[in-house]
């Protein structure tokens, strides 16, 4: 949100009142979208720790996890 705020602020040339409520639909729908994906992969993501058989999915995990908490 704060680097949304940022792009308004520099960039007001973009977001002149013709165009303003479209730009915002667009950008409020996409904020909505990433939080409900970013929902759904914490819910889908469980952590195991330790044993042989299930190191590869163990690995799986960690990447998704290293994955979710990288990206803002």
């Amino acid at each position: 949100m704060t680097a949304g705020s940022l792009v308004v602020y520099f960039k007001e040339g973009w977001f002149g009142a013709n165009r303003l409520f479209a730009k915002m639909v667009w950008i409020c729908s996409a904020f909505a979208i990433a939080v409900e994906v970013s929902t759904l992969l914490l819910i889908s993501t469980v952590l195991m720790i330790g044993g042989k058989p299930e190191f590869l999915m163990m690995v799986l995990f960690w990447l998704k996890l290293i994955v979710i908490l990288a990206a803002p």
